[in-house]
């Protein structure tokens, strides 16, 4: 995971703001800690429970950027600071998301294309983790054909099979 939190800081050095690298569950895998950076109330309980909260308004953001093939910029909600979010993608496959606090709102046409630019390559970077992660995983699992297998025919049963 080690990746992501570099990955998040480098981001909110950019956006001066927290970020979160999320999965598609909605569980925060990494988190920015850059000293200074612009932080509410919703990011601090997503990093405590490593969960991100329930919103009103946190379905619809979701689909928005899910379904958007680049960044999406979010307004200020109340207490909740402006955000921007881009979809984390294995070609059209979603992987996650990763959504940035935007200390920098109403920034000059380049640095707007700096925020955008940095976000889609953290976006490209987090996917090649989140599918080396994967893989890893994966291959530390005995194959799903096999523990079927030996389940139905009751033999070689192991702990791990019947959990």
């Amino acid at each position: 995971m080690e990746p992501f939190f570099s990955l998040s800081n480098s981001l909110a050095e950019v956006f001066g703001g927290s970020v979160a690298i999320e999965d598609l569950g909605r569980h925060i895998l990494a988190y920015s800690s850059v000293p200074g950076q612009l932080i509410d109330n919703l990011r601090t309980r997503g990093i405590l429970s490593r969960q991100v909260p329930l919103t009103a308004f946190n379905d619809e953001q979701y689909r928005a950027v899910l379904k958007s093939t680049g960044p999406q910029r979010f307004p200020q909600f109340g207490d909740d600071h402006a955000r921007t979010a881009i979809a984390v993608r294995a070609g059209t496959v979603p992987l996650g998301t990763i959504w940035a606090i935007d200390a920098r709102v109403g920034a000059s046409d380049v640095e707007e294309a700096e925020k955008q630019g940095a976000l889609a390559h953290a976006a490209t970077v987090a996917a090649s983790h989140m599918l080396e992660n994967w893989r890893v995983q994966e291959a530390n699992q005995p194959p799903r054909e096999d523990v079927l297998r030996r389940l139905l025919a009751g033999t070689d049963l192991t702990r791990t099979d019947l959990a």
